[in-house]
C-alpha cells in the first residue's frame, strides 16, 4: 500500500491479527471488548501478546491513539 509499517498503527481484537502486526512492525491496539471477547479470554491472550496498548472500549481510542502518536 506504499506507507511504512513503522509508522503505522493496527487496532486488531484477533490473535492472527496482532501476530502479523508485531511481525511488520507496526504498533498494535489490541481491542478486548467485543461481544466474543469475553468467552474467549481474549483480553488475556491479546495482553501476553505485549501490544503498545490494551482497550476495552472504543471511547478510549482517541486518546490511547494519542498518546501512542503523540
Amino acid at each position: 500500500m506504499g506507507y511504512d509499517p513503522t509508522t503505522s498503527l493496527v487496532i486488531e481484537d484477533s490473535t492472527a491479527g496482532m501476530l502479523a502486526a508485531k511481525a511488520g512492525k507496526m504498533k498494535t491496539i489490541a481491542y478486548a471488548g467485543g461481544s466474543h471477547a469475553h468467552a474467549a479470554n481474549l483480553r488475556n491472550v491479546l495482553q501476553a501478546l505485549s501490544p503498545d496498548a490494551l482497550i476495552d472500549d472504543m471511547a478510549d481510542l482517541p486518546s490511547v491513539v494519542a498518546d501512542l502518536t503523540g
